[in-house]
């Protein structure tokens, strides 16, 4: 017998990584404030040590539906960073899906402290852009394709994992499948019941 278990699935790829680099803008004018573009020294993040790119990477989350629709491309965000190490005029200049921008966008909304730009001794506001890039495994990238392929994106099936049926996502690591495959239709629900009218993904890890 079959135990039901609830809980998050995430196929997660060691080959998802997220390239972030980051560049000055245009220095401007807001709200009667200097904003600089080019400091002498750049803000950091606090607890990001000298990598910010590394911190990114750890921080921000790649959306599950984004990755089970195959979505993936080159946010880019610009914001300010003041001189108190706050930061505002968070916006995004090159978007690829709502999915994407907004995972980056809440990230930098809600980061910090940060330890501000400093311009001739004195700490200033400073403009920033960043690109952050997101990319998938060529087997994530397979994974959702037969989603697609079987018309699973929007009637979410059901997943069966190493016998135990899974309701919603749950997580496991691609170097540990072992097979993947899908069954639709009456077989679907012969074997697993009502549940499995939406199909069945059925994965088997190589640990079992």
């Amino acid at each position: 017998i079959m135990k039901s278990y609830k809980f998050l699935f995430l196929i997660i790829v060691c080959g998802l990584s997220f390239n972030v680099g980051i560049f000055a803008s245009n220095s401007l004018i807001l709200s009667d404030d200097s904003i600089h573009s080019l400091v002498d020294k750049m803000p950091r993040l606090k607890g990001a040590k000298n990598n910010l790119s590394t911190y990114f990477i750890k921080n921000i989350a790649y959306p599950t539906d984004a990755r089970l629709q195959a979505i993936e491309g080159d946010v880019w965000v610009s914001f300010v960073v003041s001189a108190e190490g706050t930061i505002s005029n968070v916006e995004i200049q090159k978007g690829v899906d709502a999915l994407l921008d907004d995972a980056v966008k809440l990230y930098v909304e809600k980061s910090g402290p940060w330890k501000p730009g400093v311009l001739n001794k004195q700490v200033v506001n400073t403009q920033m852009s960043v690109p952050v890039q997101f990319r998938l495994s060529e087997s994530d990238r397979k994974f959702a394709n037969q989603l697609k392929t079987f018309n699973m994106l929007e009637e979410r099936p059901l997943f069966v994992i190493d016998n135990m049926i899974i309701e919603d996502y749950a997580a496991i690591y691609d170097y540990n499948v072992e097979s993947v495959r899908v069954i639709k239709g009456k077989k679907a629900i012969d074997l697993y019941g009502e549940r499995a009218q939406y199909g069945v993904v059925v994965i088997k890890s190589k640990k079992g």
